[in-house]
């Protein structure tokens, strides 16, 4: 087992100079500081009590690791930076919102800084290089998403399983046994995003315990031609479809809806369709449609709680790691009813 001993022989230093770095007791240069920091980074090693490595004056900052990229949608991004940042002033915090890509450096040059207090990480991957970075930083990081691993980590994230779960399980109340579950585009699976990965996942895993058929399709963007694509292809398969379950953008929700009209199927006489992961304001054309949405706010804020106990000394996290899952609501907007049988 890796122990402070590896650590001093791989800096070149003594256990005592090791000790000194993590606890703060005697003056340890910036140098010394972040090559023992590196050197537990590298070998792994996490001492017990590591909230009280490295302690100094607290700087009123906290960084919210967030990548950026072209693809990013920014719809969708903006409310969890707000709803990070609304909370971060209640504590009185500045928030550095670091947008680089999820390699690992950058957080690890924060972490690494002395210059924030903690940080927050956003667009978790299910093997998010970050990840490892947080498990042996000097300082609180608190991940919103679940990676794959979380021992060691702190994360906070809406219960996208309990999501997927109760979307099937309103549809089988109501008579409902053939659905089709029209997800994100393949690229987001394809990075492993973990609240795509984890509904989906979720929705197969109910349908087969419910007994019912579902089959999945990812559309490649919000065109009315690549909606069409997707409804036809799955009717062609299965004839007998009487519910769609949506994790898509806003812009793809109307194409889908008249999608089905194309096919002289009307909301919700013929078809019932759910809307997953939206922002509470499923509407097409007027018509409601019965969402399970996101809530960033809530998320965010229980993030941020979180990250400020742990700030403070008042949440000390176990190696096992943490956890959180905020309740999902079922927004009813009357888009779904009983089965039609076709």
């Amino acid at each position: 087992m890796v122990g402070v001993k590896d650590v001093a022989a791989r800096v070149g230093v003594s256990i005592s100079t090791v000790s000194y770095a993590l606890s703060g007791r005697r003056p340890i240069s910036a140098e010394t500081k972040a090559k023992v920091i590196r050197a537990m980074r590298e070998l792994g090693y996490r001492p017990k009590g590591m909230l009280q490595a490295w302690q100094g004056e607290h700087t009123g900052i906290i960084a919210v690791s967030s990548p950026m990229d072209d693809d990013t949608a920014y719809r969708c991004w903006s409310p969890f930076i707000f709803g990070i940042t609304k909370r971060a002033r209640h504590y009185g915090y500045t928030v550095l919102l670091s947008v680089q890509e999820k390699d690992g450096a950058e957080l690890t040059r924060i972490a690494d800084s002395g210059g924030v207090d903690g940080v927050v990480l956003l667009d978790v991957s299910l093997d998010d290089p970050r990840v490892a970075v947080a498990r042996t930083s000097r300082i609180p990081v608190v991940a919103i998403g679940f990676p794959r691993h979380r021992a060691g980590i702190v994360a906070v994230d809406l219960d996208f399983e309990k999501a997927g779960n109760e979307a099937l399980k309103r549809l089988q109340g109501l008579g409902h046994r053939n659905i089709l579950f029209i997800g994100a585009e393949v690229t987001s699976y394809l990075d492993e995003l973990n609240f795509l990965i984890r509904t989906r996942d979720a929705i197969m895993t109910s349908a087969q315990q419910l007994n019912m058929s579902v089959i999945f399709s990812s559309m490649r963007g919000g065109s009315q031609e690549d909606a069409a694509r997707v409804i036809d292809q799955a009717f062609q398969r299965n004839p007998g479809i009487t519910a769609v379950v949506v994790q898509q953008g806003q812009e793809s929700w109307q194409p889908i809806v008249y999608a089905l009209h194309r096919r002289a199927l009307a909301v919700p006489q013929d078809v019932s369709v759910i809307v997953l992961s939206a922002f509470g304001d499923a509407v097409v054309q007027g018509q409601g449609l019965d969402e399970i949405p996101v809530r960033p706010s809530q998320t965010c804020s229980h993030a941020v709680d979180v990250l400020h106990e742990w700030i403070e000394g008042r949440c000390i996290p176990s190696e096992e790691g943490r956890g959180d899952l905020v309740p999902v609501t079922y927004l009813r907007r009357g888009s779904v009813a009983e089965a039609k049988a076709r």
